[in-house]
């Protein structure tokens, strides 16, 4: 059985980049949930971002947190049925088989609540994403 997956990408104030990053990995996904922080977005962005049938905008008109929105999130995803729900912040882009690697150590190891890359930074910048097939 092939699993149902979601992601949610949470956004504040966010700027033309974030439609970029959003191509780079939305046909993965079964669904998106993008969970808007600001208390107003550029009508640009937004109309950009409704474009995609794959998205489904939440808002709360202000910033709850990160916390808040993911849970918001996680609950909308559970209430649809999803198996997975990746999370992701406005500046997160996809690599080539990330999610094809998660789903891999998830299914192997299946008491295991989280998946996640290892993100290596230099002098402020994120210089290269790994993915372990062994848990850490």
């Amino acid at each position: 059985m092939i699993p149902r997956i979601a992601a949610v990408v949470i956004i504040f104030t966010p700027e033309e980049p974030v439609i970029a990053n959003i191509q780079t990995y939305i046909q993965e996904f079964e669904k998106l949930y993008i969970f808007d922080n600001s208390s107003s977005t550029s009508k640009d962005v937004l109309g950009r971002i409704e474009r995609f049938a794959k998205i489904q905008y939440l808002t709360e008109n202000r910033n709850i947190g990160i916390g808040t929105a993911l849970n918001l999130a996680s609950k909308k995803a559970g209430e649809e049925h999803f198996d997975y729900l990746l999370t992701m912040g406005q500046d997160s882009t996809a690599g080539q088989d990330r999610l094809k690697i998660m789903l891999s150590v998830a299914n192997k190891y299946s008491s295991i609540g989280i998946v996640t890359s290892i993100q290596k930074v230099q002098n402020g910048f994120l210089v290269s994403t790994e993915y372990e097939e062994e848990p850490v």
